[in-house]
């Protein structure tokens, strides 16, 4: 009975040590089984952070490839409205080479070109040019203004001799005498960024 008694003491306390172990390992496998998950957490949330970065990257990309694209887009457009700039005034300066010097103030003094739609290249031949606009939407035409007041030219001209041939640069008005003939042409039109008004001085003469 003794001996009995003793082992089932030693046999009580046997089952508290294995419980206690058990206990332990059950704490440490719970610690075990808690760590995978903090790692894939934490790979997630630097997935999550790389996927961003990659996103505000490629984001950034398109802008600025869409911001090219428009400034390509809008130089070409300028482009374009240059070279139809140039041919609208030289149109205008011919058609004033065309007339009779003498007969320039009267007939286009504050009088308006309008550019052609279609130049001629070749007998039966024409092709069609670009047009600005004005305000209204119309073809934009070149505004004339002859300066004949040889006391006060404007300085866009430069240096200029006597506009009658009198030697004296003292007329007001050269309008029925003149030789050299000063031309202010003017052009408005329309663009992207709203009206546009050019000028171009030169002097006409024999």
């Amino acid at each position: 009975m003794g001996l009995r008694k003793i082992t089932q003491g030693f046999g009580s306390k046997d089952s508290a040590m294995n419980r206690n172990r058990i206990n332990f390992y059950n704490r440490e496998e719970g610690l075990d089984l808690l760590q995978p998950k903090t790692e894939k957490n934490s790979e997630s949330g630097a997935l999550l952070i790389e996927l961003s970065i990659a996103m505000t990257i490629l984001s950034i990309g398109i802008m600025g490839f869409l911001f090219s694209s428009q400034a390509n887009f809008r130089s070409a457009q300028d482009l374009g409205t240059r070279q139809v700039l140039t041919t609208t005034f030289r149109n205008a300066i011919e058609v004033l080479k065309n007339d009779t010097l003498s007969n320039l103030y009267n007939n286009y003094h504050q009088q308006a070109i309008t550019p052609p739609s279609a130049i001629t290249t070749a007998p039966g031949k024409s092709t069609m040019v670009g047009q600005l606009l004005d305000d209204m939407g119309n073809p934009a035409s070149v505004f004339v203004q002859f300066d004949v007041d040889e006391t006060n030219l404007p300085s866009e001209y430069g240096p200029i001799e006597d506009l009658d041939g009198d030697g004296l640069l003292l007329t007001n008005d050269v309008s029925s005498s003149y030789q050299l003939l000063p031309t202010h042409l003017t052009l408005t039109y329309q663009t992207t960024s709203g009206m546009v008004t050019k000028d171009l001085y030169l002097v006409l003469g024999n």
